[in-house]
């Protein structure tokens, strides 16, 4: 059985999510504890999903807390949610990653994404008879997709597209599974150019 480390790294970020956001006496002990946490990962890319995945949680509860926030201003939560904020970005700065609120993707566009790839699965499911090989290669490319998100909407835009100008160009995909990844790649461009 593989174990996804992508998973492991999710489970660690929302555990660590769990146990310091709430209980943190100060911003600097919380970034202190985060740090901490960073070290236990050796590879980069573990580190980023770690980061992006609190960072995500920070954004997506500072939202609903502006919401209903009578005087952000002065709110010590409000205070809290941006202080954070700045220090997580600077530490996915540190990485090469400069990801500003446009740049990452909100649970609903990860959900609408994820829902094309199995949709476009589902197809090369159906196709694969005979050609496991080329089809396992392209179910191990898409999935990988999936566990990328934390790089940032252009970075992995710019994945997908190279990903499925590669398959269609050397003709590793049918004609049907073809025209599903370009009409994906098709908004792709337009963002990319867009942005």
């Amino acid at each position: 059985m593989e174990i996804n480390k992508a998973d492991i790294v999710e489970d660690k970020a929302y555990e660590f999510i769990r146990w310091n956001l709430d209980s943190s006496n100060s911003t600097e002990e919380l970034i202190s504890d985060l740090e901490s946490q960073l070290y236990k990962f050796n590879r980069e890319k573990d580190k980023l999903k770690y980061l992006t995945v609190v960072s995500q949680y920070v954004q997506e509860e500072s939202e609903k807390h502006a919401k209903e926030c009578k005087n952000p201003a002065t709110c010590g939560t409000s205070k809290t949610h941006r202080e954070t904020t700045f220090f997580i970005n600077q530490m996915l700065e540190e990485y090469g990653v400069g990801i500003n609120n446009d740049e990452v993707f909100t649970s609903e566009e990860r959900y609408e994404n994820n829902r094309k790839l199995d949709d476009l699965l589902q197809e090369i499911e159906k196709l694969r008879m005979g050609q496991e090989i080329i089809y396992d290669d392209l179910i191990k490319e898409i999935e990988e997709l999936k566990n990328l998100y934390f790089i940032g909407k252009k970075n992995w835009y710019q994945n997908l597209a190279g990903k499925s100008l590669e398959m269609v160009a050397s003709g590793v995909v049918s004609e049907t599974v073809s025209k599903k990844l370009i009409s994906i790649a098709g908004i792709t461009f337009n963002k990319l150019i867009q942005g």
